[in-house]
């Protein structure tokens, strides 16, 4: 305006500069341009603002909060650092109307005293850093951010404090569910974070039983994982039996807030008895009655066992020869508390005698076995036959005395023979020694099958079957088996 502009710009940087002005003309003026001018940019105070920016725990990565100076321990967070003008203004990278020009660099983190992570990250194009895998410690953080400056900014320092607070726990009990007096049982319990990242728990856990705290010493151990948990382990051996509530406190720390367990029941128990059983083998013939006492015997004064005991054929779920009968209270020859049971039953069979003890609520389940040698003997054949029709061939059959049997042994015969065959046993019954054996011939007889076939089919007028000299082989084998 009458031959005059002027105008203002903030986009110089810092510097020593060589001003002109530039005049493009007009209709009546030819263009031109200025003697340069010698212009100083000096440079300006920066200031710096230190904030987190929070984003939703479901991993979506959508923003909760642009700018926060708190966040809860282990959730997923940036630190950011804006560098700013000495209004206080924020950058733009870009020319235009009262625009800021951008500051460059380097900035320096550090969290109380100590850097951050690699502890110098550079400014972007847009005058800020961001520290994206920080993990604030739980509590008041001062966090100290050092600018270096460039040719339009001053360095500056800036400390700005950041609450983290705790991250909730739950803590369970785990290990064993039963134990016995005077020997050591394994308490364990394990703190999990409501976090996916951060350090472990630490802290102490305190273990109770029916409310009362447990004394030892408790072994912690650690698991860096997702999530990240603490693992306590506590050696007890309890004195007394009976149904205990383990429960476990965590006192927290820096980073996570405290929490309790929920009772776990285990089982205390006095150590197995030991099952005694008289006679522990015994001579009975069959269909003669057996007795067995069982003493199911302890090594304390201080309960009775109760419960059942139950005699048994050969196996633990075999058939039940007596019982299960109520024990009653008893004492073995040093005094300690027992509780006995006679089992009389019928010998059928010279099996073992499987004799169990079901256990209380003081003791555990408990067994042992007793013999039964009933007098019985066994008998094998010699081998096999291949008998051709018409003829006939023997085989030897061994009786085997056991257990001592002695005595008489008939009544032989045979079963499940072929048609047209028989069985004879010479001598028709043998006497068996006790301990030894004895012995009679087993002859098998058969009818020629000519003879068979004339009586079957006799009148029947002058077919020609063609079956002379057929020869028919008949087999038979025999196992020994017990009487």
């Amino acid at each position: 305006s009458n031959g005059t502009a002027s105008g203002n710009t903030e986009m110089l940087p810092g510097g020593i500069y060589q001003v002109t002005a530039h005049y493009p003309g007009d209709a009546n003026y030819a263009a031109s341009d200025s003697i340069p001018v010698s212009v100083t940019v000096s440079k300006e105070n920066s200031q710096q603002d230190i904030f987190l920016v929070t984003f939703d725990p479901s991993g979506s990565g959508q923003v909760l909060n642009g700018h926060s100076n708190t966040a809860e321990y282990g959730t997923a967070y940036l630190l950011r650092v804006n560098v700013e003008n000495a209004a206080g203004q924020v950058c733009s990278p870009f020319v235009a109307a009262q625009a800021t020009a951008c500051p460059s660099g380097t900035v320096n983190l550090a969290n109380n005293g100590s850097p951050l992570n690699p502890g110098t990250y550079s400014l972007n194009e847009y005058g800020y850093t961001e520290d994206r895998t920080v993990q604030l410690p739980g509590g008041t953080d001062s966090v100290m951010a050092t600018y270096s400056g460039d040719s339009s900014f001053n360095t500056s320092t800036v400390t700005a404090p950041i609450t983290i607070t705790q991250a909730p726990t739950q803590a369970a009990v785990t290990g064993s569910t039963s134990a016995l007096t005077g020997q050591s049982a394994t308490l364990s319990a394990i703190v999990v974070p409501y976090t996916l990242y951060g350090a472990a728990p630490s802290g102490t856990i305190t273990f109770y039983a029916n409310g009362s705290p447990l004394s030892g010493t408790v072994a912690y151990s650690s698991g860096e994982g997702s999530p990240p948990i603490l693992n306590a382990t506590l050696q007890y051996a309890f004195t007394a039996s009976g149904n205990y509530a383990i429960t476990a406190s965590y006192s927290g720390d820096t980073n996570y807030s405290s929490s309790s367990a929920p009772a776990e029941n285990i089982a205390v128990m006095y150590p197995p008895p030991f099952v005694a059983v008289n006679p522990y083998s015994q001579s009975v013939n069959y269909g003669a009655t057996a007795t067995i006492t069982a003493l199911i015997d302890t090594t304390n004064k201080s309960a009775y066992p109760t419960g059942t005991v139950t005699f048994r054929d050969g196996a633990q779920f075999g058939p039940i020869l007596a019982g299960p009968t109520t024990c009653t209270n008893a004492n073995d020859t040093s005094g300690n508390f027992a509780c006995q049971v006679v089992g009389t039953f019928t010998v059928t069979s010279g099996d073992p005698i499987f004799v169990s003890y079901s256990g209380d609520s003081n003791y555990p389940s408990a067994y042992n076995w007793a013999t039964i040698l009933m007098p019985d003997f066994m008998f094998s054949a010699s081998g096999w036959v291949q008998v051709t029709a018409g003829q006939s061939q023997n085989l030897t059959v061994t009786f085997t005395s056991l257990n001592g049997l002695s005595g008489t042994i008939s009544n032989f015969g045979c079963s499940a023979l072929p048609a047209e065959t028989t069985c004879t046993f010479n001598p028709t019954q043998v006497t068996l020694p006790s301990n030894e054996t004895a012995t009679t011939s087993l002859t098998i007889t058969t009818t020629a099958l000519g003879q068979s076939r004339n009586r079957e089919f006799s009148g029947m007028g002058t077919i020609n079957w063609g079956t002379t000299g057929a020869i028919l082989l008949l087999g038979a084998c025999f196992a020994g088996l017990p009487f």
